[in-house]
């Protein structure tokens, strides 16, 4: 490689390091500019950098290649540098226009990275981020999001990369995407079926003494809730959560309509540290808002309530789904067991509308329906024992399937309304 070539890469590593999008998340890098001498950070400190010290160990050669930077600033002697600028107030709502999310890359493919995904989207602008998502156990998930300096940047992407058709033409090692669409879409078409899969319901599968002991007491990874306080009144849910989604991996958020204060699970400490450095430097949840929030990490007793509180309301989400679901198994369905007529009525001791066979000594069975008989049959329900009295259950007219499942899909603990 020309010595040319290797300036210009470690000129823009450098001012990658800076620039906003990397250095409101670089808490140590924040730092090293609040201890360092007017702001200067050393090349010492800069050469632990591992893409950095890559390029180059020689400081004179990394002073050489900065000094055409018109990011950043060399400090007088040629051992330091800094931004040019200060750090612009950081608004999510600007970086969510401007990033696109990208699936469909192979997830086990070491040649998959930030740079050569960098290296797809280059062309169609200057690129401030690549975030390459991942699962808990740091796996990648073969989807990433690309931020833009510029939203026409970022919608020149989507133009360039479809056909006539809409369909992804962009290829990665000869494999095609499976989708690029903006940020933006892409978490209004997540929260919708979230909300979709919250109104389906679904049961659970045990019963209310197995489910609460199994739930046992909360175990947990330190440092991963955030309390963020100042929000302003009747602050929506959608722009909280997608506020702190852009800058870390947000698993849950908890906030009631009318409070001023909310908190925010998330995936590891790295997106805990990445979003109280965005607190830092100031965080407004919509463009317009009057002040910015603020922040903490949760610890000691009050870290300990809030997911004690979680477990809490995991426990009383499933036994009121239990109740729901043990509540519909009362209805049409009396059948021909015996003691329980054809057809009938909707008495306490009637068997209800529809056919089966019953046991139950007014008539339960596997016919399937909703009745209000204190002994009537179940809705797709299997064979009752005899004589099993339901009336502690209620009646079944009017079950409703609003139960949600509390946490997201990929790993929350507690309550989730996403």
């Amino acid at each position: 490689m020309e010595m040319a070539d290797v300036s210009t890469q470690i000129r823009e590593q450098v001012e990658f390091y800076f620039s906003d999008a990397n250095f409101r998340r670089d808490k140590f890098l924040q730092a090293k500019v609040k201890e360092a001498a007017e702001g200067f950070v050393a090349f010492d400190v800069l050469l632990t950098f591992n893409k950095l010290k890559a390029l180059s160990m020689d400081k004179d050669f990394i002073a050489d290649a900065l000094r055409s930077s018109t990011e950043l600033t060399l400090s007088p002697d040629g051992t330091g540098v800094k931004r040019a600028t200060d750090v612009p107030e950081y608004v999510a709502q600007e970086a969510i226009d401007r990033t696109l999310y990208v699936k469909g890359f192979p997830e086990l493919d070491n040649s998959c990275t930030i740079e050569t995904i960098r290296g797809l989207f280059d062309s169609f602008g200057k690129i401030l981020m690549v975030k390459m998502r991942r699962n808990n156990d740091k796996s990648f998930k073969g989807s990433a999001f690309v931020e833009f300096e510029t939203v026409n940047n970022m919608q020149d992407a989507i133009k360039q990369t479809h056909d006539g058709n809409g369909l992804v033409t962009l290829k990665f090692n000869q494999r095609e995407l499976e989708c690029i669409m903006p940020m933006d879409d892409w978490l209004k078409n997540r929260s919708a079926k979230k909300e979709k899969q919250k109104r389906a319901g679904g049961g659970f599968g045990a019963n209310k003494k197995q489910k609460t002991e199994l739930l046992g007491p909360p175990v947990y990874d330190k440092g991963c809730v955030l309390k963020v306080s100042d929000l302003p009144v009747n602050t929506d849910f959608n722009a909280i959560k997608d506020c702190f989604k852009a800058i870390g991996d947000v698993k849950y958020v908890d906030y009631s309509a009318g409070d001023t204060q909310c908190f925010i699970q998330v995936a590891d400490i790295t997106s805990s540290v990445a979003i109280t450095n965005a607190l830092l430097q100031g965080v407004k949840i919509k463009e317009g808002d009057e002040k910015n929030v603020s922040g903490v990490i949760l610890s000691g007793d009050e870290e300990l309530e809030f997911w004690t509180k979680s477990q809490e309301r995991v426990r009383d989400a499933m036994n009121a789904r239990d109740a729901r679901n043990n509540g519909r198994n009362g209805g049409r369905g009396g059948g021909r067991g015996r003691g329980g007529g054809r057809g009938g009525g909707r008495g306490p001791k009637d068997g209800g509308r529809g056919g089966g066979r019953g046991r139950g000594r007014d008539g339960g069975g596997r016919g399937g329906g909703r009745g209000r008989g204190r002994d009537g049959g179940g809705r797709g329900g299997g064979r009752d024992a005899p004589g099993a009295d339901l009336s502690a259950y209620g009646p079944a007219a009017g079950g409703d399937r609003s139960g949600q499942k509390r946490g997201r899909d990929d790993g929350a603990a507690g309550g989730s309304r996403w």
